[in-house]
């Protein structure tokens, strides 16, 4: 596809859109601005108005029709002494009776520009409606009846080369012509008026394989980083990438920056280790593919893991990122959360702070997630779903793990996707550095040379996968064999006072109150297992460490635990 700039005008949309699809005598039609006949009533209204008020108005109808027809209509409005600067305006101050001047105005240079028909008396009439929208529809059955392939107008792409990547052709393409049709001229449309004029103009440009998309180059703010060598290179339609991340290294810059140097002494000061790691966290970023790690941040507040998460959101730039957290990840639609603004491609990060892990995980979820050729099924409301590599990397900051309350799939293959990083300090509001969050950002660059060489050094012992720390690795290990052990509430309470007994029962409802009352009576901290959503799922894996075997009818009016019964409080039986 040819390489085309973001087009801000009608004009460079006729040019480039419209063009492949009209005769030559056609296409002077529509290049040709033609003499605005106005009635004298019009101009009067036009002349009275001062361009403050004007500017006002202009900026109200770009923020309804966009920025390409008003300066279609400033065009026009230049043969008649006038201009827009509707940057300059205030859409809080627009005046609705020059707004309304405006909207005329635009509707007649409309027509006259792309020679409409009207009737007698210069209105447009239903049966003209039809003949256009006809017109219309003809021309884009003709082009797509010129070529056999199927194409997928949601997943066809054009290289901005302001902005060195492919974008969705619908974002570049947009809406406006169907708000032209619509609102404009009145002419009946819907949706698909506008994915049938993409698939014409699809099938009229060369063919790219978009499945190469982000395999070999990044691009960053002053070129593509070649992924094979870690070598900077001109910008170039052929690298094939739709992202950009927010970054300019310095290539000159190998060692840490003072800011962050001095963050992360404050936490892991002589811990070479783990200071690595996390440059190849921060590293790996830049590869976009999935790391086949997740990771969790750890520590009560005030120790500096939101810096870290704020200085990822700024080298990636925001529309690179999510935040969508862990109980989020398991409903239906809560992957559509990481699909980028085209909602055809996944955001590179996945950044969150929580205050803990105690809300629900789907623990095999995560494991898919972290795992490095993970493809996902993303639903969408109200549109089909999407089968995506989800090369997307989690990072979670918690204030606490809970690790005796939590039900923790412990095994093997979960604790290999997992990275526990623990920050070993919390400061007080007297001891922070309120600016040092500012600064890192302001060292990206020097920060981004360093971490180019990092990806280096990894290739070079071939392994792009972040190192973890021994002691990183003692905090895992050490954390998940305290998941073992059944030393929760729940766990006490089970073996309390819960056995098997076939042939008896016991409803949810009375289990849920035992557990409070025995927590009560004993004043043992429920730690949130007094909701049923956190209850039901610790006790099933409590009865099962536990040796014991239970049915579950789950009856709509009165589920229950079959071969199980409640015994007596010994406490209560001693007194």
């Amino acid at each position: 596809m040819n390489n085309i700039k973001s087009r801000t005008t009608l004009m460079e949309d006729v040019e480039t859109f419209i063009t492949p699809l009209l005769s030559q005598d056609k296409i002077v039609g529509l290049t040709e601005f033609r003499p605005l006949i106005l009635a004298e009533s019009l101009k009067d209204q036009l002349k009275q108005a001062n361009i403050t008020t004007l500017n006002d108005a202009g900026s109200k109808l770009v923020s309804i029709y966009g920025e390409k027809l008003i300066s279609f209509l400033n065009v026009y409005l230049g043969t008649l002494g006038k201009k827009l600067d509707y940057r300059d305006g205030h859409i809080e101050q627009a005046d609705n009776a020059t707004v309304q001047l405006l909207n005329e105005l635009l509707k007649e240079a409309l027509f006259v520009h792309l020679g409409l028909p009207r009737n007698r008396d210069g209105h447009q009439t239903p049966i003209d409606a039809g003949k256009a929208a006809v017109g219309l529809r003809s021309l884009m059955d003709v082009v797509t009846l010129k070529t056999e392939s199927p194409v997928d107008a949601t997943s066809v792409r054009v290289y901005n080369d302001r902005l060195h990547y492919y974008q969705a052709l619908q974002s570049t393409f947009g809406s406006f012509w169907l708000t032209l049709l619509t609102r404009i001229l009145g002419i009946k449309a819907t949706i698909q008026s506008e994915i049938e004029t993409l698939l014409a103009l699809a099938k009229l440009g060369e063919k790219f394989d978009f499945s190469e998309l982000n395999k070999s180059y990044t691009t960053l703010l002053t070129g593509d980083l070649n992924l094979s060598t870690f070598e900077l290179e001109p910008f170039d339609a052929r690298h094939m990438t739709s992202y950009q991340l927010n970054l300019a290294p310095n290539l000159d810059a190998q060692v840490m920056p003072p800011a962050w140097q001095m963050y992360l002494d404050g936490q892991w000061e002589n811990d070479e280790e783990t200071v690595m790691f996390i440059r190849e966290w921060l590293a790996t970023h830049l590869l976009l593919q999935n790391p086949g790690k997740v990771l969790f941040l750890y520590s009560p507040g005030g120790s500096g893991k939101t810096l870290l998460l704020d200085a990822i959101r700024a080298m990636l730039s925001p529309q690179l990122t999510a935040s969508v957290p862990t109980d989020q990840l398991d409903r239906q639609f809560g992957l559509e959360y990481l699909l980028q603004g085209d909602r055809q491609t996944v955001v590179r990060a996945n950044l969150v702070d929580e205050n803990s892990l105690y809300k629900s995980i789907d623990w095999s979820k995560i494991k898919r997630l972290a795992d490095i050729n993970a493809v996902m099924n993303v639903d969408r409301k109200n549109t089909s779903s999407l089968l995506l590599p989800m090369n997307v990397q989690f990072t979670f900051a918690m204030n606490t793990l809970g690790v005796q309350t939590n039900n923790v799939e412990t095994t093997y293959a979960v604790q290999r996707k997992v990275c526990l990083l623990r920050f070993e300090k919390s400061f007080s509001k007297e001891e922070m550095d309120e600016d040092l969050g500012r600064r890192m950002i302001e060292e990206l660059p020097q920060l981004g040379g360093l971490l180019i060489q990092t990806l280096r050094e990894m290739k070079k012992r071939d392994d792009m996968t972040p190192r973890e720390s021994a002691k990183m690795l003692a905090d895992k290990k050490a954390w998940f064999a305290s998941m073992t052990q059944d030393n929760s509430p729940v766990a006490s309470f089970a073996t309390e006072r819960l056995q098997q007994k076939n042939d008896e029962s016991v409803t949810r409802i009375e289990l849920l109150d035992a557990f409070v009352d025995y927590c009560v009576k004993r004043d043992i901290p429920k730690n949130g297992f007094d909701s049923p959503r956190r209850f039901f799922p610790e006790l099933r894996r409590v009865l099962k460490n536990n040796g014991i075997e239970v049915v579950e009818n789950n009856s709509h009016t009165s589920p229950k635990f079959l071969n199980l019964i409640i015994t007596g409080d010994t406490d209560d039986e001693a007194i």
